[in-house]
């Protein structure tokens, strides 16, 4: 078997003009990785070898879940090579050949937004792609959905003015891509973000419009992009809008201060000229579902279901595949190790909460936008130190256990016996704690039921959320970098139904109507290398593992760390742990 350093060669999976990409085995972390090997020529010029380690190293930094992952960079045999997270499916180009383009702006947006995150949280880091084409969005088929991830940043950067390129006179970068100012030498001093955003707009004129404006790879498309109007789109797909047209010919003006500012207001923009309706946004959601089911996913099942009732009540199987599901879950409850998320809530002004009546209407209160966050909860005598222990990694794990708990019993409601509000994303009506001796494995899963009074946090979040999000929405938060995305509000049973499950606790009694409106979480487990920004600030206490030489001070989760080591974490960033509905 063929190796390179460390690496065993498994086959060849992508060849270009400038490299070789395989599937490897890194013999020394026992994992798969993608390795891409540049073309021998490359590391005979010492400035393009100073320049591809140190691009290298800057994408390395990057934290996004929609930009792959570096894991190594060097030299081995007089190759040059750069060893990236293997991801298993085809890139956006193959799908689209497969898929049979136009697509509808619906389909579109949903395969655009992810990559105009990563693009805008890179550019303000200032890191420009400079080689946005459909090749180099990878899709990752180990999750569901589909996880799509942006490759090959700074390469094109790398190879400028190298010694190789010009013996050989190639030309870098895909000429069908590439925007004005980099097609015109006289305009060199123009380039920046605004050039990924033109071939970001050409990626979606190619998939709403067939094809790319300017086909071809020679010296004629890049003065095509130079200097010709972009074919009208509508002159390709007659389906095309003229408010969809309008919004694709701004991305594509040959000025750059006339395109969109950022990746995601095009998006929106893109996305506001067709109103997608619940059938629309349901329609991969229940392909999602069908996949799961499929998989024996139960919980993904159960999510997936939620979010189709919450937009579209009724549709065909749904709640059949949810009471399936609910069904196959059901065994006896063992301890879980919890990890709570953080939920960007909004605070609500309520009533004095009145004396609960045997079947009490459950009312959501009106809402006052402003960050609040849970108060710390009083520590039980005699729980052991490991349940504070793991309360505090904080991920979104949390919330596929929690729909699956409130979920199995969602039939035959019995009437609320009492109540307490408790602030969710706006607002939520929650059962009050129903037993002082709650079990350990409660008490790790989360702090259940005993839902602390929210306080205003003195210091407002840096910035706020997009308005008028829906589902899909995603925001990076500015204090750590951290990717939110959103989910909608809706009313679901809570607790469950003894007639059902007959090792039904009372913590979980009378089950009963929850209301909850919509809030944002985070789509990742905070990592320690977030964790670490807080702990700079005095913020935060550091992990008691941070002294142990095995511990992961990277984009590992971040662990060993307490239920108000997370709280002030939360504090920090303008957040909070969320309820027990959430």
């Amino acid at each position: 078997m063929t190796q390179i350093g460390r690496y065993e060669i498994i086959e060849e999976i992508g060849r270009g003009g400038f490299a070789t990409v395989y599937k490897a085995r890194d013999t020394r972390l026992k994992r798969t990785v993608a390795l891409k090997i540049l073309h021998s020529g490359w590391s005979g010029d010492p400035d393009f070898v100073r320049r591809f380690q140190q691009e290298a190293e800057t994408i390395a930094n990057l934290r996004h879940p929609n930009i792959v992952v570096i894991h190594d960079v060097g030299e081995a045999d007089r190759q040059l090579y750069l060893a990236m997270e293997y991801l298993p499916g085809d890139d956006l180009q193959e799908w689209l050949t497969q898929n049979e383009a136009p697509l509808t702006v619906v389909e579109a947006v949903s395969i655009l937004r992810p990559i105009a995150s990563a693009l805008d949280y890179a550019h303000k880091r200032g890191i420009i792609h400079r080689d946005i084409k459909p090749s180099n969005i990878m899709r990752d088929d180990s999750t569901l959905p589909a996880r799509l991830v942006l490759t090959d940043f700074g390469l094109v950067k790398a190879m400028e003015n190298s010694v190789a390129l010009t013996m050989t006179s190639q030309m870098i970068g895909s000429p069908e891509y590439v925007a004005p100012e980099q097609a015109d030498p006289n305009r060199a001093d123009e380039i920046g973000p605004a050039a990924d955003l033109y071939a970001f707009g050409i990626v979606a004129y190619q998939m709403m419009a067939g094809r790319v404006p300017f086909p071809g790879h020679s010296i004629s498309t890049l003065y095509a992009h130079a200097n010709l109007p972009v074919p009208e789109p509508q002159e390709l797909n007659p389906d095309l809008t003229d408010k969809e047209t309008v919004v694709l010919n701004r991305m594509l003006a040959k000025t750059p201060a006339d395109r969109y500012s950022t990746a995601l207001a095009f998006v929106e923009a893109l996305q506001a000229t067709s109103q997608m309706t619940p059938e629309e946004q349901v329609i991969p959601l229940y392909a999602q579902l069908q996949q799961a089911a499929a998989d024996g996913e139960w919980v993904q099942v159960l999510t997936l279901a939620a979010q189709i009732e919450l937009l579209l009540p009724g549709y065909k199987d749904v709640a059949a595949r949810k009471a399936e599901a609910s069904r196959l879950l059901q065994a006896p409850k063992t301890p879980v190790e919890s990890r709570a998320a953080a939920v960007e809530v909004p605070i609500v002004e309520t009533e004095p909460a009145p004396e609960t009546p045997a079947q009490p209407e459950v009312v959501v209160p009106q809402q006052r936008v402003s960050t609040a966050k849970a108060a710390s909860p009083a520590k039980k005598q005699g729980v052991p130190a490991y349940v504070w222990l793991v309360g505090g990694v904080v991920g979104v794990i949390i919330v596929a256990f929690l729909i699956w708990r409130v979920m199995a019993g969602s039939q035959s409601p019995e009437p609320v016996t009492e109540a307490t509000v408790a602030v969710t994303a706006d607002a939520t009506l929650e059962s009050a704690p129903a037993d002082d001796e709650a079990s350990e494995v409660e008490a790790t899963e989360i702090e259940s039921t005993k839902t602390p009074t929210p306080t205003v946090t003195e210091t407002p979040a840096p910035s706020i959320p997009p308005s008028n999000p829906v589902l899909g929405s995603s925001w990076v938060r500015p204090a750590d970098e951290m990717v939110m995305v959103y989910v909608p509000g809706g009313s679901f049973m809570m607790g469950s139904d003894p007639d059902i499950d007959a090792d039904v606790g009372d913590d979980e009694l009378p089950q009963h109507e929850v209301t909850l409106d919509g809030f944002w979480i985070d789509q990742t487990e905070v990592t320690n290398a977030q964790y670490a920004l807080c702990v700079e600030t005095d913020k935060c206490e550091p992990s008691r593992l941070a002294d142990n030489a095995n511990y992961n001070k990277g984009n590992q989760p971040v662990v060993g760390v307490s239920w108000y080591d997370a709280e002030a974490y939360c504090e920090w960033v303008g957040v909070q742990l969320p309820t027990e509905a959430q």
